[in-house]
């Protein structure tokens, strides 16, 4: 095991006293070598006070992750959180205080009151507070938020796709500039400071989620499941000697395919073919290989003869989720084909 994530819900709600006790549980049950381990916490600027960052770094807490979202006061009204410029600036200053300095801080763009102009004072901001790592991510508005009634009604207008494009396009230009590096479609880093934990994810090795909600993954069987959600639930059935675990699934050949695809295309770095390939059919396999063409001479994917590996190129990147699902529901069709034969 070489990382462990305090994420989902707030965890920075939680005492230093109750994280020391799952540091406890968890070398007692994994045999964890804290010195070698990235171990991140996700927190809400308003947390980090100074007696709280220290306590994190001396708990071993490398890597935090803060939900800033902006350093515009009008965006953070508008998005709804409840922290201000300053309370963020103060965060920083106490966990850069503490020796923490492997700090991820979140950049939303794509709202209807961020303008170009305004994104780049945004993210000169960020860049004067020297955060290791930038995760970027469009506004999205969700069935059943207050975005999505205000859009439905008229009272809010969303930002055009080509608008949206061109902000995430300029967060591809800008963040090397000052230093960053992208290796995922919505993270950049300062070069030893890609997230570990994350990398476990797109690379599709196992994990194993504690708590309620969390889900799992165990890669050698080919098996995923989630914990029930409700806390009270949770806690009764640990209490009965249950294991709480709310649903589990065998992943088919067609699942495993489309995550690697779905997953690894998200990578700079792109995928290995031998492995989607080595799982194909000739017939599937010759769909996968037209479609890959195609994305080469369209200008979005680079095939690497070379190095065995396809990768989106930049302009890729920028329409990587409409690329993935063509190409999974593609492979899809091709391995209904198959098995109907």
């Amino acid at each position: 095991m070489n990382s462990v994530f305090y994420g989902g819900g707030t965890p920075s709600l939680l005492t230093t006293d109750a994280i020391s006790r799952i540091h406890e549980a968890l070398t007692k049950e994994f045999s964890i070598d804290w010195n070698d381990v990235e171990v991140t916490i996700e927190a809400n600027p308003q947390d980090i006070t100074p007696q709280y960052a220290k306590a994190l770094q001396e708990m071993r807490i490398n890597r935090v992750s803060l939900g800033v979202q902006s350093l515009s006061p009008v965006i953070l009204s508008f998005l709804g959180r409840e922290h201000s410029p300053q309370d963020v600036r103060t965060a920083l200053s106490s966990l850069h205080s503490a020796s923490l300095e492997n700090i991820n801080m979140d950049i939303i763009f794509g709202s209807p009151v961020h303008s170009l102009s305004e994104l780049k004072r945004d993210l000169e901001s960020y860049i004067a507070l020297y955060p290791a790592h930038i995760s970027t991510y469009s506004l999205t508005i969700e069935p059943g938020t207050p975005f999505y009634k205000a859009a439905t009604s008229g009272a809010l207008t969303p930002m055009s796709d080509e608008l949206v494009r061109e902000q995430y396009e300029t967060l591809m230009e800008l963040l090397p500039t000052f230093g960053f590096f992208q290796y995922e479609v919505s993270n950049f880093a300062r070069p030893g400071f890609q997230c570990r934990h994350n990398e476990h994810y797109w690379m599709r090795e196992s994990y194993l989620g504690l708590g309620p909600g969390a889900h799992s993954y165990l890669k050698e069987e080919g098996t995923r499941w989630a914990n029930v959600r409700r806390p009270e639930e949770y806690r009764s059935q640990l209490m009965r000697q249950e294991l709480p675990i709310a649903w589990a699934e065998q992943l088919s050949r067609e699942d495993v395919i489309s995550e690697i695809l779905m997953l690894g295309l998200r990578r700079v770095e792109g995928i290995e073919l031998v492995e989607p390939f080595s799982m194909l059919t000739p017939l599937e396999a010759q769909r996968l290989s037209t479609r890959l063409q195609a994305l080469h001479e369209e200008g979005l994917g680079v095939h690497s003869r070379e190095k065995g590996r396809f990768s989106l190129t930049k302009d890729g990147l920028c329409v990587a989720d409409s690329i993935i699902s063509d190409l999974i529901a593609s492979i899809g069709e091709a391995i209904e084909t198959t098995e109907k034969k």
